[in-house]
């Protein structure tokens, strides 16, 4: 009887035990769904900051690189036309001398000098044209020309003797870039179109125009040469992977051979040759249709194609981004391989899946923490406690959710104010593990930049402390504690070749700082737990004036929470010690505060509250890196990759101090001659090779008090201080001998040849050095000088 009346009472307790357990796993099961959910929603959120990041670098390259191109083109034109106007100014005076001296026989020698000024010159060429646009003196054609110049209409259909004749009439001396024609005994509008520099300088005592003509069209086709060069040893990424290619448009673009091949480092065997518009990667997409039709609609294209990874054979996605450059016709392009960013996105998502661990680790102890609680309290009591019991947790889900506590006055059984209780410390434990994790988060974060060590957290406090001083509630102040945790996450997407640069950062790297704000906001926006931080984190660098980034709004826009996040990010940052200044005291932080863009009427109802605050959390100062890491980290911004040796522009600064000291000392140009021919015949990696073993030569033959440095590609400069009345023969122990011989050692150890064509010649019979040496004060008196001179002869 006892063992059946015990069976029944189990029944009837484990019922409701049961429903409990039920519930619970349901719980558990939903937060963990939760929270793979979000995991997921991270990992897909991460790697679209990362391809958008990269798309964007590339973007940055080519554009920049155009740029360059194009400051190039406006520069050497520059120069030209200083030469131009330098030469026809010199044959005025020439000739007004020679009007004066000898009227009578004026003419024949005027045309006789101008003649053989043309003729001496390589790209100049003068003309004499009268008043009326008729054609007085030709140096290529001695007949008389009986056409009025003045109608000719180049190919531009513009009259360029006509303007000549127009322009003669107001001024007397005048520059234009014309095209003129190629062929002076039949003048038709097809024949205009060869560009140049026109000058005009007006010969009053015969009512003539001097012209003087300098062809452009050399010129252009050396800017083009040097830039194919320039850009075909242009690398970048991850293994060298990164380079440009550049493709000229035909004239007349057709399938079989819509453009030229001028540049692919990745494809050497397609240079100079024409490309099929009809050819598709592995998978079969067209993908030059499909830029090349964006190129033309709108002048550049971002396309996802399957490519050869460079020195693989194996087939990879590319993302690359292609760019008309107009005015050479150039299809200019770079890109990225998915396989190089899946490697560093790798690291990402063995973070993200730790975090998912921890955070399954603390919904198991939860749930079984709970569990436990459960089934004391349905063994102890009533069903009427067990559906409270149910209600209970029921609130606890929803509560859990929204970070909050669960209302224990409410409840007037003993036992479920003490279930409830227990929950609230498992919500407490859950608050103060996501604060631990966000604590960690920006600490790894900020790790990155170690000047900035601690400031997230600081920041973070000083605005829970002000949101507090101005009478916000809990839940406000706990919100705006994150936001300040989080308010420089968007750093994780800034280069580090800027977040990391020692010293002060130019006006374009701090423009591209600036954009931390938006890119924090577009990571928070996306986190459905953190989706209501975004407005704050994306406003606090504001102003009251609208003079803020990154929306220009207005204090009477921004909200308090950005508001109160603008006085503790300025607070925290003029209170502590940065690489290029000392910290203010928190009163000097207070006083250069009331005169910044922010809200002055909140700054003035916390300015107690900062100092007290900065006495209880700012005890120290941001740790620094020690001395040896912080030298190793600049010498990294002075150091060619490649090579190990300095940047030019370290080189320089060098040569500065040398100068500044007033020591003597030489300086030794080393070309390496025919570079390019070499990596035609055996590879850019035997270019490379040959490029670094050049510098590890150098550094051998290198002596004490001698710097060495990459110039530029195939150019290595090495300066050496000599002491008193000592001489250097700079010849000797930088002969092209003892440079070839020493490389021949390297690429070809015991006459094994570790490259060679495809007629079986070895790249050491290709090998040849040019050399030059200069000596301060001797032969000049400034860095530039020198470094002139050596390239002048080089």
């Amino acid at each position: 009887m006892m063992k059946h009346n015990f069976s029944m009472v189990s029944l009837l307790l484990g019922i409701p035990l049961f429903i409990a357990f039920v519930l619970i796993i349901t719980i558990g099961a939903y937060w963990y769904r939760y929270a793979e959910k979000s995991y997921n929603k991270n990992l897909k959120t991460i790697r679209e900051i990362y391809i958008t990041n990269a798309e964007n670098y590339s973007k940055y390259t080519i554009e920049n690189l155009i740029k360059q191109i194009k400051e190039d083109e406006k520069g050497t034109i520059e120069n030209k036309k200083t030469i131009l106007a330098n030469n026809v100014n010199r044959a005025f005076n020439y000739l007004y001398q020679l009007y004066r001296n000898d009227k009578g026989a004026f003419e024949k020698l005027a045309f006789f000098y101008l003649s053989e000024a043309t003729f001496k010159s390589n790209n100049i060429s003068f003309y004499v044209i009268d008043k009326s646009g008729r054609m007085v003196f030709n140096p290529f054609y001695n007949k008389p020309l009986n056409v009025k110049l003045t109608k000719l209409t180049s190919t531009d259909n513009k009259k360029p003797f006509l303007k000549l004749i127009e322009a003669s009439k107001d001024k007397d001396f005048g520059m234009y870039r014309q095209k003129w024609p190629y062929n002076w005994n039949f003048l038709s509008k097809q024949d205009l179109g060869r560009d140049g520099l026109t000058c005009f300088v007006k010969f009053r005592p015969m009512h003539w125009l001097i012209i003087g003509r300098y062809e452009l069209e050399p010129v252009i086709y050396q800017l083009k040469q040097k830039w194919v060069r320039q850009l075909s040893l242009y690398r970048y990424g991850k293994h060298n992977h990164g380079y440009i290619f550049v493709i000229e448009l035909s004239k007349e673009p057709s399938n079989d051979c819509f453009g030229i091949e001028l540049v692919n480092p990745n494809m050497p065997n397609n240079v100079n040759k024409c490309l099929n518009l009809n050819k598709s990667d592995y998978v079969g997409f067209f993908y030059r249709k499909k830029y090349l039709n964006d190129i033309m609609n709108k002048g550049y294209s971002f396309v996802k194609y399957y490519y050869k990874l460079p020195q693989t054979d194996k087939k990879v996605m590319k993302i690359s981004y292609i760019k008309l450059f107009k005015e050479w016709n150039w299809l200019i392009g770079t890109g990225i391989y998915i396989s190089d960013m899946n490697f560093t996105l790798a690291a990402k998502r063995q973070e993200a899946l730790e975090e998912f661990n921890s955070i399954k680790r603390t919904i198991a102890g939860i749930m079984l923490f709970t569990l436990g609680l459960l089934g004391l309290a349905y063994v102890l009591l009533s069903n009427f406690v067990e559906r409270k019991i149910s209600h209970v947790f029921k609130s606890f889900e929803q509560a859990l959710n929204r970070s909050e506590y669960l209302d224990e006055s409410k409840l007037k059984i003993k036992q479920l104010r003490w279930v409830t209780k227990n929950l609230n410390k498992a919500i407490k434990r859950f608050k103060e593990y996501e604060k631990g994790f966000l604590v960690s988060f920006v600490s790894v974060l900020e790790a990155r930049d170690i000047y900035t060590k601690g400031h997230s957290q600081r920041v973070a406090y000083y605005a829970k402390r002000i949101a507090k001083a101005i009478g916000l509630d809990e839940k406000m102040q706990e919100k705006i504690y994150k936001a300040g945790l989080l308010h420089d996450i968007g750093k994780i997407g800034i280069p580090d070749n800027i977040l990391l640069k020692p010293g002060r950062l130019t006006q374009n790297e701090y423009n591209i700082i600036k954009y931390h704000s938006l890119l924090s906001y577009e990571i928070l926006k996306r986190l459905e737990h953190f989706k209501d931080l975004a407005e704050p984190v994306k406003h606090h660098h504001e102003k009251c004036d609208g003079s803020g980034y990154p929306d220009g709004l207005t204090c009477k826009e921004l909200c308090i929470e950005a508001r109160i996040l603008a006085i503790a990010d300025i607070f925290d940052a003029l209170t502590t010690t940065r690489p290029y200044r000392k910290a203010f005291s928190p009163h000097e932080a207070i006083e250069i505060l009331k005169k910044e863009k922010i809200d002055q009427e909140l700054l003035e109802k916390v300015e107690d509250v900062l100092i007290e605050s900065f006495k209880t959390k700012h005890k120290t100062i941001a740790e620094f890196m020690s001395e040896q890491i912080d030298n190793i980290r600049s010498e990294i911004f002075k150091t060619d990759y490649m090579t190990g040796l300095l940047y030019i522009t370290a080189f320089i600064n060098k040569i500065r101090e040398f100068i500044s000291k007033n020591e003597p000392f030489v300086i030794i140009g080393i070309n390496i001659k025919g570079i390019s021919k070499i990596n035609y015949l055996f590879s850019t990696e035997a270019g490379n090779t040959l490029i670094t073993e050049t510098a590890e030569v150098i550094k051998t033959l290198s002596k004490d008090k001698c710097i060495s440095s990459r110039a530029y590609a195939d150019v290595f400069y090495v300066a050496c201080s000599l002491k008193e009345n000592q001489k250097i023969d700079c010849m000797d122990r930088f002969s092209k001998e003892k440079l070839k011989n020493a490389i021949k050692e390297r690429l070809a150890p015991n006459n094994k040849c570790k490259f060679t064509s495809k007629n079986n010649e070895c790249i050491t019979e290709y090998i040849d050095f040019k050399i030059y040496c200069v000596e301060y004060p001797k032969d000049g008196s400034t860095a530039e000088e020198l470094i002139y001179l050596i390239e002048e002869n080089l």
